[in-house]
């Protein structure tokens, strides 16, 4: 499961794959929005890209990828300097 969760991770770009780790977390879409400093329909946008891309057809099953991929083992995921580097 490890192994094809991270490929399925490796499908997403920087920014779905850094919501998709906050999602693991237990973000909120708001709170999303507020560490992105976006909107929370742009926070809706990348979340539903990512669940399409990796598969996932509820929440429970993003965060279960997400855990499998290890998205929630980031050093400070609340920080958006230290999740995807390109972003910045």
């Amino acid at each position: 499961m490890k192994v094809h969760a991270e490929k399925l991770v490796s499908l997403l770009t920087s920014r779905e794959k850094d919501t998709l780790t906050l999602v693991t977390l237990g973000h909120s879409t708001k709170s999303i929005a507020c560490v992105f400093d976006i909107s929370p329909r742009t926070v809706e946008i990348h979340r539903g890209n990512a669940f399409r891309k990796i598969n996932a057809v509820s929440t429970a099953d993003a965060v279960r990828i997400g855990v499998y991929a290890g998205l929630d083992l980031q050093e400070d995921q609340t920080d958006p300097a230290h999740l995807s580097e390109s972003q910045a």
